[in-house]
């Protein structure tokens, strides 16, 4: 047994739900049997619309999506056809494109509505970077529990100016926040695609804890595991997005990782349980 993962809050975040079988990715199908599967996060990825709305769509366009829709509207409905850009469809056209399994794409206030429904945490990766206005307004209406989660709601991005950016708006709207060593639960912000191996690494980290930046979740060759132990120390979080790999699996389990963004949540669990940790 790793005792060093007795009573370990583990975050199992599903990489856009688990969308396979035909299941819709980022839909509340996909992030249902996510949560069956065990997940206590989900992933997903936001974009603009054409009438100041935000709908989960991870491809800038729509086309991979709306190529599998069992109902497409009519051009003469909304004026609109199932191709392009996410910003060039008004939500009301995005919501009326249906799926099998009864799924359609979500708008923001529909994701978090799930998500206090279910108790669930989220990733949710900002794709763009012109609508903090909206997420403030969908989180100020969705008065989540924080408190009542299996894991935290986490806004992530690519762009670490992006994510500051959104922070500051969750701070001037007087929103919950999470602050690590202050022991508060409340939205957390996470950055990508920065290697933390290197002697940088180290000023990086530090610099999170200054802007009290929840954590990591990326691409795990830029989180080695050697590199966990500093980051608690900063009070950051790595939650690194790995292959069906066990060995790469334990490797950051043996170092106290925080949990991982898979494809695969069954795979996860068992290398989890295989490290020794036992599911509360």
């Amino acid at each position: 047994m790793n005792r060093a993962l007795e009573g370990h809050e583990f975050i199992i975040d599903s990489h856009r739900g688990a969308f396979k079988g035909g299941l819709l990715e980022n839909s509340i199908p996909a992030f249902e049997e996510a949560l069956k599967e065990d997940a206590n996060m989900v992933e997903c990825d936001i974009r603009g619309t054409r009438d100041g709305d935000v709908a989960l769509v991870h491809n800038k366009s729509i086309d991979h999506v709306a190529k599998h829709a069992t109902t497409v509207p009519p051009e003469a409905e909304f004026g609109e056809l199932p191709i392009g850009k996410v910003n060039d469809h008004t939500m009301a056209f995005l919501k009326a494109l249906k799926y099998e399994h009864g799924a359609s794409i979500l708008s923001l206030d529909e994701f978090l509505a799930f998500l206090k429904e279910h108790r669930a945490g989220a990733q949710i990766e900002l794709k763009e970077f012109h609508f903090n206005a909206r997420i403030v307004d969908a989180a100020r209406k969705a008065c989540i529990d924080h408190d009542a989660l299996k894991a935290p709601v986490v806004f992530s991005s690519f762009n670490p100016f992006a994510v500051v950016s959104l922070r500051k708006a969750f701070v001037k709207a007087g929103l919950p926040l999470h602050d690590h060593f202050a022991g508060k639960r409340g939205y957390g912000f996470a950055l990508q695609a920065i290697a933390l191996g290197s002697f940088a690494g180290t000023w990086v980290l530090r610099r999170c804890k200054k802007h009290k930046i929840w954590g990591f979740t990326t691409y795990y060759k830029y989180l080695p595991p050697y590199r966990i132990a500093y980051a608690h120390d900063c009070g950051v979080k790595f939650c690194p997005r790995i292959p069906d790999d066990e060995r790469l699996a334990l490797d950051y389990i043996n170092e106290n990782v925080d949990g991982f963004e898979t494809d695969n949540v069954p795979f996860i669990k068992d290398c989890i349980k295989k490290a020794g940790y036992t599911f509360p």
